[in-house]
């Protein structure tokens, strides 16, 4: 766990890397923003005794139940800085540090180049916790990289977007939230190509190779991970999802894996809607046989910066099933 004294030096230093970006006389253009959610979460397996949390960090199931993060942005001219800290109450390890760190110059016409720690454009499901669709991740979150860090070129307009980056590993190694700080031998290269042309619609479509001996355990063989998702939105009302992800094998023996989601949300009114998701996947990075979530996530938005998340999800998997409950309250400023 991180010291008192720690996290000092951790933010001190965050601050130090984003004022690079900005002169002495500019600090004024820092923005800060960011979120702190805290929950109630319940879990029930078959014949297990059940498993609930208050502010404490998830249950068995993956998501961000409790977190906050701040987030400080800058810029002078055509460069950009992001820095931000990410707090995980009782995580296994630091509770706290940076997750984003990374700088942006815009080239123009378009075009920019990114550098320095940030989050893999692959995964359908958000990592940031107000622009979640549920509390918990639908079953396909455990094949999607996190943050890793490394060189990005990106272009955008009205219809494309794409980007295609080097980085120190596709899956995180013993940082916090990190890649393996290294590009010898087995450094990773991921990108991606958005087009939004057709009306009311996003198609999206990515990849993230790795050689052999990266930082996943027994990772002996080079793999590659293929994510396509797609969103439509039906009526002011409705709006559609779904997303296909797949893992070439990691280790010898350990075959490929696949997963899944379909998810609708649907707005009964301004301040209240609701998520449908349906979630499914096997092998290697959920469980050893076929897994199928089912997950309703009402939430209630009270006004721009509070919402109010319920979810009730039923796992399904080949031994016995497990349910999930939880509460979640979201304040973003």
């Amino acid at each position: 766990m991180i010291t008192s004294k720690n996290k000092l030096t951790v933010l001190a230093a965050s601050l130090l890397a984003l004022a690079t970006t900005v002169s002495a006389a500019d600090m004024s253009s820092v923005k800060i923003s960011g979120f702190v959610a805290a929950s109630y979460q319940y879990a029930k397996t078959s014949g297990v005794a059940g498993v609930d949390s208050v502010f404490s960090g998830a249950t068995s199931v993956a998501g961000w139940g409790d977190a906050a993060k701040v987030i400080f942005s800058a810029g002078e001219g055509p460069v950009n800085g992001t820095v931000s800290l990410f707090y995980l109450p009782n995580r296994a390890g630091d509770e706290i540090g940076v997750l984003d760190a990374y700088l942006t110059y815009d080239l123009g016409s378009g075009w920019s180049v990114k550098g320095g720690k940030y989050l893999s454009p692959l995964g359908y499901e958000a990592f940031n916790i107000p622009d979640m669709i549920a509390i918990t991740y639908g079953t396909s979150i455990y094949a999607v990289p996190a943050y890793h860090s490394g060189l990005e070129l990106d272009y955008g307009d009205k219809e494309w977007s794409a980007g295609l980056g080097v980085v120190d590993s596709i899956y995180g190694g013993t940082g916090f939230f990190a890649g393996d700080n290294s590009l010898q031998g087995n450094k990773g290269i991921e990108g991606f190509v958005s087009y939004k042309g057709i009306e009311n619609t996003v198609l999206w479509a990515g990849f993230a190779h790795e050689g052999a001996g990266g930082p996943v355990a027994g990772q002996t063989k080079a793999f590659t991970v293929y994510d396509f998702w797609a969103s439509y939105q039906l009526n002011k009302e409705t709006s559609l999802a779904a997303e296909w992800i797949y893992n070439t094998e990691i280790a010898t023996g350990a075959g490929s894996s696949s997963a899944w989601l379909a998810a609708v949300n649907y707005a009964f009114s301004n301040e209240l809607s609701t998520t449908f998701r349906v979630s499914g996947g096997d092998a290697t990075f959920i469980s050893a046989t076929n897994t199928t979530k089912y997950t309703l996530a009402p939430a209630y938005k009270v006004n721009d910066h509070f919402t109010v998340r319920t979810e009730l999800s039923i796992i399904n998997v080949a031994g016995p099933d497990t349910t999930f409950f939880g509460l979640q309250g979201v304040f973003k400023f």
